[in-house]
């Protein structure tokens, strides 16, 4: 008995008592080499349904519970170790006239194309979702406003310059990148959207930032 609790205790799952019989062993064994299998398929199925969960069903990216919730993790890392955060807001300009001229069909390869074009463009340490509609939300950690403007021009540029063949139009987007400074999530996205929106205004294809307001 002390040799099955030591047995169990190190991690044992079942045990055979010697002489064993050959045709019992391998029926525990094979019992149990498919329990494994089992487990492991139900925990890759729960990966992956919970990915399913936080992802948006067109584009890929986070959808916008999750990114938001991704949002305040990094914000409260921010506060923690005092390290910089930006993030960028933007918009496909005039994205309602694309729909109407082309079709909801080439509206959905405008917003994956772009998604696929962000992903492609951002470094692994920033995260992207999609924030609603035609608007995304990009989290760059350990950013200071200003090296974000670099990257959100950078990526506005690139998606201006896609090619939709058989379609005469170009893709723009207007943004605004707001840096954390110890206000909650609530603020920071005003923060940004009040950018995004002067971005707007001034004529559109551009990333607004505070020393540019």
């Amino acid at each position: 008995q002390e040799d099955l609790d030591r047995g169990f205790k190190a991690g044992a799952v079942d045990y055979v008592v010697k002489p064993f019989h050959a045709t019992e062993l391998l029926a525990r064994t094979k019992a149990h080499i498919s329990l494994k299998i089992a487990l492991d398929q139900l925990k890759q199925k729960k990966r992956q349904l919970a990915e399913l969960a936080a992802k948006d069903g067109l584009t890929g990216l986070y959808n916008h519970r999750s990114i938001l919730e991704i949002l305040q993790k990094r914000i409260s890392e921010s506060n923690r170790h005092g390290n910089p955060l930006s993030i960028l807001m933007f918009d496909i300009d005039k994205f309602k006239g694309v729909n109407d001229t082309y079709g909801h069909k080439f509206g959905d390869q405008v917003l994956k194309k772009t998604a696929q074009t962000i992903q492609e463009s951002i470094r692994k340490s920033d995260i992207c979702g999609r924030y609603g509609g035609e608007e995304f939300l990009i989290i760059l950690p350990n950013t200071e406003w200003r090296q974000g403007l670099v990257l959100a021009d950078k990526l506005r540029k690139k998606i201006k310059n896609l090619k939709w063949p058989g379609k005469n139009v170009i893709i723009s987007f207007s943004g605004g990148i707001a840096q954390h400074e110890g206000e909650n999530i609530d603020r920071l996205i005003v923060k940004a959207d009040k950018l995004l929106y002067q971005a707007k205004d001034k004529g559109r294809d551009q990333v607004r930032a505070p020393e540019r307001v």
